[in-house]
Protein backbone atom coordinates (compact mmCIF):
# COMPACT_ATOMS: atom_id res chain seq x y z
CA UNK A 1 0.00 0.00 0.00
CA UNK A 2 1.49 3.65 -0.38
CA UNK A 3 -0.52 7.22 0.41
CA UNK A 4 1.67 10.25 -0.71
CA UNK A 5 0.07 14.10 -0.93
CA UNK A 6 2.67 15.87 -3.21
CA UNK A 7 3.25 19.55 -3.90
CA UNK A 8 3.78 20.58 -7.53
CA UNK A 9 3.41 17.58 -9.55
CA UNK A 10 4.45 18.18 -13.14
CA UNK A 11 2.26 16.12 -15.73
CA UNK A 12 2.92 16.08 -19.29
CA UNK A 13 -0.14 16.17 -21.57
CA UNK A 14 -0.39 16.24 -25.42
CA UNK A 15 -1.03 19.14 -27.31
CA UNK A 16 -1.38 18.68 -30.86
CA UNK A 17 1.69 17.16 -32.10
CA UNK A 18 3.70 18.41 -29.00
CA UNK A 19 3.40 17.44 -25.08
CA UNK A 20 3.16 20.26 -22.94
CA UNK A 21 4.02 20.00 -18.84
CA UNK A 22 1.77 21.17 -16.19
CA UNK A 23 1.81 21.87 -12.82
CA UNK A 24 -1.12 20.56 -10.59
CA UNK A 25 -0.46 22.21 -7.36
CA UNK A 26 -1.59 18.63 -4.88
CA UNK A 27 -2.19 15.63 -6.08
CA UNK A 28 -2.96 12.64 -3.65
CA UNK A 29 -1.87 9.44 -4.93
CA UNK A 30 -2.47 5.96 -2.87
CA UNK A 31 -3.21 2.85 -3.73
CA UNK A 32 -2.13 -1.08 -3.57
CA UNK A 33 -0.23 -3.41 -5.05
CA UNK A 34 -0.22 -7.02 -4.97
CA UNK A 35 2.34 -9.22 -6.61
CA UNK A 36 3.05 -12.84 -6.30
CA UNK A 37 5.25 -15.41 -7.86
CA UNK A 38 5.69 -19.55 -8.16
CA UNK A 39 8.07 -21.83 -9.32
CA UNK A 40 8.06 -25.62 -10.13
CA UNK A 41 11.10 -28.10 -11.46
CA UNK A 42 10.41 -31.08 -12.55
CA UNK A 43 13.24 -33.20 -14.68
CA UNK A 44 14.90 -31.29 -17.07
CA UNK A 45 11.80 -28.71 -16.99
CA UNK A 46 11.73 -25.27 -15.61
CA UNK A 47 8.16 -23.58 -15.14
CA UNK A 48 7.81 -19.99 -13.72
CA UNK A 49 4.07 -18.47 -12.87
CA UNK A 50 3.97 -14.54 -11.28
CA UNK A 51 1.74 -11.98 -11.63
CA UNK A 52 0.55 -8.98 -9.93
CA UNK A 53 -1.98 -6.30 -9.68
CA UNK A 54 -2.06 -2.12 -9.16
CA UNK A 55 -5.14 0.09 -7.82
CA UNK A 56 -3.69 3.30 -8.14
CA UNK A 57 -5.88 6.36 -7.32
CA UNK A 58 -4.08 9.68 -8.28
CA UNK A 59 -6.34 12.65 -8.08
CA UNK A 60 -5.75 16.74 -8.04
CA UNK A 61 -6.49 18.04 -4.48
CA UNK A 62 -6.42 21.94 -5.47
CA UNK A 63 -8.31 24.01 -7.08
CA UNK A 64 -7.86 26.71 -9.98
CA UNK A 65 -11.57 28.52 -9.44
CA UNK A 66 -14.35 28.28 -7.56
CA UNK A 67 -15.52 25.56 -10.16
CA UNK A 68 -13.00 23.17 -10.79
CA UNK A 69 -14.53 20.13 -12.88
CA UNK A 70 -10.61 18.67 -12.54
CA UNK A 71 -10.74 18.89 -8.38
CA UNK A 72 -10.57 15.35 -6.98
CA UNK A 73 -10.48 13.17 -10.28
CA UNK A 74 -8.25 10.97 -11.10
CA UNK A 75 -5.55 12.24 -13.21
CA UNK A 76 -5.45 11.68 -17.07
CA UNK A 77 -3.20 8.15 -18.21
CA UNK A 78 -3.29 7.54 -14.81
CA UNK A 79 -5.27 4.11 -15.18
CA UNK A 80 -6.88 3.24 -11.76
CA UNK A 81 -6.58 -0.79 -12.50
CA UNK A 82 -3.51 -2.83 -14.21
CA UNK A 83 -2.98 -6.56 -14.03
CA UNK A 84 0.36 -8.76 -15.39
CA UNK A 85 0.48 -12.25 -15.88
CA UNK A 86 3.73 -14.54 -16.98
CA UNK A 87 4.29 -17.94 -17.57
CA UNK A 88 7.94 -19.70 -18.16
CA UNK A 89 8.71 -22.93 -19.21
CA UNK A 90 12.78 -23.65 -19.81
CA UNK A 91 13.49 -27.34 -21.02
CA UNK A 92 17.29 -27.29 -21.25
CA UNK A 93 18.15 -24.14 -23.07
CA UNK A 94 14.64 -24.01 -24.67
CA UNK A 95 12.64 -20.95 -23.15
CA UNK A 96 8.85 -20.70 -23.96
CA UNK A 97 7.36 -17.85 -22.02
CA UNK A 98 4.05 -15.66 -22.12
CA UNK A 99 2.45 -12.36 -20.57
CA UNK A 100 -0.74 -11.06 -20.42
CA UNK A 101 -0.93 -7.44 -19.75
CA UNK A 102 -4.63 -5.44 -18.87
CA UNK A 103 -4.41 -1.77 -18.37
CA UNK A 104 -7.57 0.08 -17.51
CA UNK A 105 -9.42 2.74 -19.03
CA UNK A 106 -7.34 6.43 -18.68
CA UNK A 107 -9.38 9.29 -18.57
CA UNK A 108 -8.11 12.16 -21.00
CA UNK A 109 -10.00 14.87 -19.77
CA UNK A 110 -8.75 16.32 -16.58
CA UNK A 111 -12.69 16.56 -15.91
CA UNK A 112 -12.68 12.66 -16.10
CA UNK A 113 -15.75 13.08 -19.01
CA UNK A 114 -13.25 11.56 -21.35
CA UNK A 115 -11.32 8.37 -21.82
CA UNK A 116 -9.09 5.56 -23.60
CA UNK A 117 -10.88 2.43 -23.27
CA UNK A 118 -9.24 -0.65 -21.41
CA UNK A 119 -7.01 -2.99 -23.38
CA UNK A 120 -5.57 -6.57 -22.44
CA UNK A 121 -2.16 -7.41 -24.61
CA UNK A 122 -0.80 -11.21 -24.65
CA UNK A 123 3.13 -11.50 -25.83
CA UNK A 124 4.91 -14.56 -26.67
CA UNK A 125 8.68 -15.60 -27.03
CA UNK A 126 10.46 -18.44 -27.74
CA UNK A 127 14.61 -18.22 -26.92
CA UNK A 128 17.45 -20.87 -27.53
CA UNK A 129 20.61 -20.43 -25.44
CA UNK A 130 24.00 -21.06 -26.93
CA UNK A 131 27.48 -21.21 -24.80
CA UNK A 132 30.24 -20.67 -27.06
CA UNK A 133 33.29 -20.89 -25.47
CA UNK A 134 33.46 -18.58 -22.98
CA UNK A 135 30.65 -16.44 -24.48
CA UNK A 136 26.85 -16.94 -24.06
CA UNK A 137 24.56 -16.03 -26.88
CA UNK A 138 20.38 -16.62 -27.66
CA UNK A 139 18.14 -16.07 -30.25
CA UNK A 140 14.78 -14.80 -29.41
CA UNK A 141 11.61 -14.61 -31.15
CA UNK A 142 8.62 -12.57 -30.13
CA UNK A 143 5.05 -12.27 -30.94
CA UNK A 144 4.20 -9.09 -30.08
CA UNK A 145 0.71 -8.37 -28.66
CA UNK A 146 -0.43 -11.95 -29.79
CA UNK A 147 -4.31 -11.47 -29.99
CA UNK A 148 -3.98 -8.28 -32.23
CA UNK A 149 -5.21 -5.99 -30.07
CA UNK A 150 -6.41 -2.74 -31.33
CA UNK A 151 -5.65 0.10 -28.85
CA UNK A 152 -4.37 3.50 -28.26
CA UNK A 153 -2.15 5.08 -25.67
CA UNK A 154 -2.48 8.65 -27.00
CA UNK A 155 -6.00 9.48 -28.31
CA UNK A 156 -5.66 9.58 -32.10
CA UNK A 157 -2.63 7.34 -32.28
CA UNK A 158 -3.12 3.67 -32.54
CA UNK A 159 -0.18 1.49 -31.17
CA UNK A 160 0.54 -1.45 -33.39
CA UNK A 161 -1.34 -4.99 -34.18
CA UNK A 162 0.39 -7.81 -34.41
CA UNK A 163 4.23 -7.74 -35.10
CA UNK A 164 7.35 -10.14 -34.72
CA UNK A 165 10.52 -9.51 -33.24
CA UNK A 166 14.10 -11.20 -33.99
CA UNK A 167 17.18 -10.99 -31.84
CA UNK A 168 20.32 -12.33 -31.43
CA UNK A 169 22.21 -11.18 -28.29
CA UNK A 170 25.58 -12.31 -26.32
CA UNK A 171 26.41 -12.09 -23.16
CA UNK A 172 30.52 -11.71 -21.91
Amino acid sequence: MYNSLVDNWIIWIPVGQFVTPENIKKVWSRGLEISGTGKYKWNNFNMGLNGGYTFALSTNQSKISGIDEAYQKQLIYVPKHRFYLNFTMQYKTYLLSYNQHYTGKRFVSSDNSEFLPAYSLGNMSFRKNFNIEKKSLYIQFEILNLWNTEYQSIPFYPMPGRHYKLSINTRI
